[in-house]
């Protein structure tokens, strides 16, 4: 019985220092935070510096922790898949984090969510399902509010989705789709960046979804205290005063 007991203590003091050895391997000097995400520019781009505005803000706040930042650029539907793994501690942005595999930052930001039309044309509607019958462009498994991925589901409204918003302004230019659903500030940068877009659209403000967006972080032990090192360091920063610089140096 004496042995029982005193194997249990040696197994808890292992534990212990296990946790001792990962917590320094995590939190020691050099460290490195590993994120997946994806092109959405201006927010996320690897040309860019700091590879986005939401780059810049991720990277200020753990610096404020001593904490480096490696951003890794994948295709969209790949990125939330790879960062379930162990080289990996999370991804970015997104909307929401599926809870079984994720837990999500404080926030990083706000997007606005609406819709991209072509300036010539009038259309009379208040709400989602006076859009029936209208062929509606998507970013792929991009659903802005549950009534919207409702009534897609019901075919009441009709998606034709596509890889990127780029590819969905240009199919609204030439006349494949109706509408866009699209970011306010992707909108914005893509029209100053393609001069065939110039005075074509306009953005749509009858229905706008303001939404938060998240650092998606694994559920691994080292990641959790990623996120908790985020979450400190992102309050300590003056997120506009770093929107506001990084948009007059960059643009």
């Amino acid at each position: 019985m004496i042995f029982f007991k005193n194997k249990k203590k040696i197994v808890i003091i292992f534990y212990l220092l296990n946790l001792l050895i990962i917590n320094n391997k995590c939190f020691g000097e050099n460290l490195t935070v590993n994120l997946t995400t994806s092109t959405w520019s201006p927010y996320t781009l690897e040309e860019l510096p700091d590879n986005g505005l939401l780059g810049a803000l991720i990277k200020a706040s753990f610096k404020t922790q001593k904490i480096e930042t490696n951003i890794i650029f994948l295709p969209s539907a790949r990125a939330p898949l790879e960062a379930k793994k162990e080289a990996y501690d999370g991804y970015f942005p997104s909307y929401d984090c599926d809870r079984n595999s994720f837990q999500k930052s404080s926030s990083i930001g706000k997007s606005t969510m609406g819709f991209a039309v072509l300036k010539q044309k009038n259309w009379d509607w208040k709400k989602l399902k006076d859009l029936k019958g209208k062929v509606i462009g998507n970013v792929r498994d991009r659903f802005f509010t549950e009534e919207f991925k409702k009534l897609s589901e019901k075919n009441i409204i009709l998606l034709e989705e596509s890889n990127t918003d780029l590819v969905n302004l240009t199919k609204l230019l030439h006349g494949r789709i109706d509408i866009s659903i699209i970011e306010k500030n992707i909108f914005e940068y893509l029209i100053s960046i393609t001069p065939e877009f110039k005075d074509k659209f306009k953005f749509e403000i009858k229905y706008i979804k303001n939404r938060d967006l998240y650092i998606c972080f694994n559920k691994s032990y080292k990641s959790n205290n990623f996120r908790n090192k985020f979450n400190l360091g992102i309050s300590k920063i003056d997120k506009d005063n770093i929107i506001f610089q990084y948009i007059m140096l960059n643009y």
